[in-house]
């Protein structure tokens, strides 16, 4: 690692020790039923104690990545073990449906809160947090017998929301896949629960499953240009074809990096055309006005557009494709870093630093409540919601997590 990299690794490990995580322990963990509260507001208050599953696979894989760290220091690795259990027990207890699917939100107690067409189940998203959630805990405990309940019970889950996948019968809110098309977040999530679960387990149909979705999304990345969010059989000019999510490409990235090192077979397709792309993605991405990355482009660049097909993902795009969102430029940090660590880029090192200096002046709350999630182009904040009515202890946390992990490394 290169002294520059040293440094920005050291840099983020203490804000990730000093500003991230002090208040969600503080703030958000119940140790008293297991899980997280992340229903705050973007003034940093609780008006919930709802549980998403969505948020409680993400926090049990956050302090199972505490609990296993042995060369960083991390605050509150004391306890992160005993609160990756209590909220993996949780899950298993409360959240999993006969068919292995997953109830989408419950109160604190554990006790399910139908949507608003009835239904306990509302997307796989959730299911697979769930699982990404549970790997994370049972790598804490491994080789436990409640380690072995929990991977079960993840594996089960996997294998549900595959058989769905190759049915066409998925839910996947808050951002419903249009009939007729393929999402690329579905297949991202399926490779990052998959590696996950193939690293706690080892087993060999979990390795199938990640193994095809790198095949498939290294064969969607490989080319030229950025890959569409949304794909159909027969592509049209349509805005949904169209755009593009910068910040989705650069998370990517390292979710292949990450499985071509726990798969070999994977890794050897990976190369030097992992740093063309997260080049693409920033500089298509950047604004060069303003600074940050747009939430959404065009393919070519600037607003996106083509003709509408009549869904509601159409608005969210021309509404807020300008926006500044926390979580691409998390994901980034780590993405720059790793690519630039592992294929010696200073290019990508310039983007790292350009991207730090960008996200430290403009997302962490001035009040200490972790980073605001939203921002208007000139780098305000923007009272919205975005995806969940939640604020999640994960993009930012792991990404300085795992960002501080190359410089110990």
């Amino acid at each position: 690692m290169t002294p520059r990299l040293q440094t920005y690794a050291t840099q983020h490990l203490e804000h990730l020790n000093t500003q991230v995580l002090p208040w969600w322990f503080s703030n958000g963990s119940d140790d008293e039923r297991g899980g997280v509260y992340t229903c705050f507001d973007n003034a940093g208050e609780l008006v919930s104690t709802d549980k998403y599953t969505w948020s409680q696979g993400r926090w049990a894989w956050l302090v199972g990545a505490i609990a296993t760290e042995e060369k960083l220091s991390v605050f509150g690795a004391d306890q992160a073990a005993a609160r990756a259990a209590r909220t993996a027990d949780f899950l298993v207890a409360h959240a999993v449906l006969p068919d292995g699917s997953t109830i989408y939100q419950l109160t604190a107690d554990g006790e399910p809160i139908a949507q608003a067409d009835g239904t306990l189940h509302a997307s796989i998203y959730a299911d697979l947090f769930l699982v990404l959630g549970l790997a994370g805990a049972a790598s804490a405990h491994a080789g436990s017998e409640r380690a072995a309940v929990w991977t079960k019970t993840a594996q089960d889950v996997l294998a549900s929301a595959s058989d769905r996948i190759r049915r066409s019968e998925i839910r996947s809110e808050p951002y419903p896949v249009p009939e007729g098309m393929t999402s690329l977040a579905v297949g991202m999530m399926m490779l990052s629960a998959s590696t996950a679960l193939f690293r706690a387990t080892g087993e060999a149909g979990v390795r199938d499953i990640a193994t095809h979705w790198a095949e498939l999304l290294i064969a969607q990345s490989s080319g030229d240009g950025l890959p569409a969010e949304f794909t159909s059989a027969a592509p049209r000019d349509t805005l949904m074809e169209r755009h593009r999510t910068p910040g989705h490409v650069l998370e990517l990235l390292w979710f292949l990096v990450d499985a071509g090192d726990a798969l070999p077979d994977v890794g050897a397709k990976l190369g030097e055309w992992c740093v063309r792309l997260a080049v693409r993605s920033l500089e298509l991405g950047w604004d060069a006005d303003e600074g940050g990355l747009f939430r959404f482009t065009d393919r070519d660049g600037g607003p996106p557009t083509g003709a509408r097909i009549g869904v509601p993902y159409e608005d969210l795009v021309d509404r807020t494709w300008s926006t500044k969102l926390w979580w691409p430029h998390a994901e980034s940090l780590y993405t720059t870093a790793l690519l630039a660590e592992r294929y010696d880029s200073d290019e990508l090192l310039d983007w790292h630093e350009r991207l730090r200096d960008y996200a430290y002046a403009t997302f962490p709350d001035p009040n200490g409540r972790e980073w605001i999630q939203i921002r208007d182009r000139h780098g305000a904040p923007v009272d919205q919601l975005i995806g969940l009515p939640v604020k999640d202890p994960f993009h930012v946390a792991r990404s300085l997590l795992l960002t501080a992990r190359l410089g110990a490394a």
